[in-house]
């Protein structure tokens, strides 16, 4: 975790998980962070790959850029410039809808996806490079996070509540942040996008666990139908549930898969790899 210091500076936040997942460690049983021999050896065992890292990162930024806090983004002249970058808070709202809720721009011709056009009323630049959609239009799956209060009190129970709180909060700071420093890329889904999945896959995990409970408390039979020749309402929704999730993430793959052929892309298949593109193209020939 430390050396993504040097190389992916954001990703060092996930370190901030240890004081949730180690909970009860570090408050119950004092094995960290304690004045106690024990304890303060495990302190040191794992907050001394940071600062050794962290100093050596902060001595090669002050040699190279002359500041220990610099990475070289107010150097970066490669895609935009950085070196006299401005802030503003109106640029936010726009970079959230962007990065979360910009639909797919679904064409009827092949490769059947074009480039998404900045809805922007931003009086200044935002910096955009090639994009075709927001995260949830790839991955609706993680709207799950909406349905957290359904869920609160079992995530309590298992003491996933803060883990859920933590990624939460960590998503969206980094969602924020780089579409008011870097702006809008595909690329810096992975830098969000994997904490807003993990705190979808925590609710949609309880809510399955929480109606399958039901269905196996419902007093009817299991495989039996009630009165009036229906499944109890908790094991349709059961069922409901199941159908619902294949078909997001079914068509999650779709999509992903479609926006490799999108044209555009860094790197492109119709550029890089001409032969196989074209064959696929051949495939839709009929509706040409």
């Amino acid at each position: 975790i430390a050396l993504n210091l040097w190389c992916r500076p954001q990703f060092i936040l996930a370190s901030l998980f240890a004081f949730v997942i180690f909970k009860e460690e570090i408050v119950k049983y004092r094995l960290f962070f304690a004045f106690k021999r024990s304890s303060i050896i495990n302190t040191i065992c794992v907050i001394a790959p940071m600062i050794l890292i962290g100093l050596a990162a902060c001595w090669y930024n002050y040699a190279r850029f002359g500041s220990p806090l610099d990475f070289g983004a107010t150097y970066n002249l490669t895609g935009f410039d950085m070196v006299h970058r401005s802030y503003s808070w109106a640029r936010i709202p726009w970079g959230v809808w962007m990065y979360l809720f910009q639909p797919i721009t679904i064409t009827p011709v092949f490769p059947f996806m074009e480039q998404s056009v900045l809805p922007s009323m931003f009086h200044g630049q935002i910096i955009m490079e090639p994009f075709f959609g927001g995260l949830l239009a790839y991955s609706p799956v993680c709207a799950a996070v909406v349905l957290y209060p359904v869920v609160k009190q079992q995530l309590r129970k298992k003491q996933l509540a803060g883990f859920f709180t933590l990624g939460l909060t960590l998503s969206i700071l980094l969602m924020v942040l780089d579409a008011e420093v870097v702006g809008i890329s595909s690329r810096y889904f992975s830098d969000f996008g994997w904490l807003l999945a993990l705190c979808a896959i925590m609710v949609i995990a309880s809510l399955v666990d929480k109606v399958s409970s039901c269905v196996h408390t419902v007093d009817v039979p299991s495989g039996c139908v009630n009165e009036t020749g229906e499944e109890p309402p908790s094991k349709a929704n059961f069922k409901l549930m199941h159908k619902v999730l294949i078909i997001l993430v079914i068509s999650s793959v779709g999509l992903c898969s479609l926006n490799l052929l999108a044209n555009g892309r860094y790197s492109d298949l119709q550029g890089t790899r001409p032969s196989i593109y074209r064959s696929i193209e051949s495939w839709f020939s009929p509706l040409t």
